[in-house]
């Protein structure tokens, strides 16, 4: 999932959170035009580290497209069903 930080209604970082709640699987990439910021501890908890964070404006997107390609390469443990 890639996330903006400035969304209408709910910050990235509570839809990243939020979306880690209902499929941890997730894989999260940060593209956002906040020069200053910086991984809460609620993201870094659940595994986001700063090489998932992007800025904008980003000179070649194949810099994100790489990292996702890559991200969803890597194997994840399979989710239970009506896992929450």
């Amino acid at each position: 999932m890639i996330v903006d930080l400035r969304l209408p209604g709910i910050d990235g970082n509570e839809t990243i959170a939020r979306a880690h709640g209902l499929r941890p699987s997730i894989r999260f990439f940060i593209h956002t035009g906040s020069m200053d910021y910086h991984i809460p501890a609620l993201l870094r908890e659940i595994g986001i580290d700063q090489a998932a964070v992007f800025l904008k404006p980003l000179p070649d997107l194949r810099l994100l497209t790489n990292a996702v390609r890559s991200g969803c390469s890597r194997q994840r443990p399979p989710e239970q069903v009506g896992e929450s």
